[in-house]
């Protein structure tokens, strides 16, 4: 849990870094809530950033959680650290996202929670939407 890895920083960020040399790729989830804090993305050496939906959900309308959104991204990029937004629920905020150079995204405009049945199923669509813009 993060209580415990962040008691002890330095054992943290060591054992962090034997996963990265093995491949690892490490996220920080639900960035901007909790334990979540701009001091960890200089210490801990993570590759993917996940931006809490508690601001994107109104970022349309909200210019403080754009303004967030859009800094954290810049120092993120700056850091080589990759991000995405998490609870994107229509086009608005995929647009939004996409211009302030968000990474990848997730949420119900790409798909809704489902049985593991119908996974498959869903990634055979011809029209499946994807949000990558390096893929695009």
């Amino acid at each position: 849990t993060e209580t415990l890895a962040l008691s002890d920083i330095d054992f943290a960020v060591d054992q962090m870094n034997k996963l990265r040399d093995l491949g690892v790729k490490l996220a920080m989830d639900d960035f901007g809530t909790g334990y979540s804090s701009l001091s960890y993305l200089q210490i801990l050496p993570i590759t993917l950033l996940k931006l809490d939906r508690s601001f994107i959900t109104d970022i349309e309308h909200d210019n403080i959680a754009y303004e967030i959104v859009s800094a954290v991204i810049r120092i993120a990029k700056s850091k080589k650290i990759e991000t995405i937004a998490e609870g994107i629920e229509n086009n608005v905020q995929e647009s939004i996202l996409r211009m302030a150079g968000c990474d990848y995204a997730q949420g119900y405009l790409y798909g809704k929670p489902m049985p593991p049945e119908k996974i498959q199923e869903y990634f055979d669509m011809d029209e499946k939407r994807e949000f990558n813009p390096r893929k695009r």
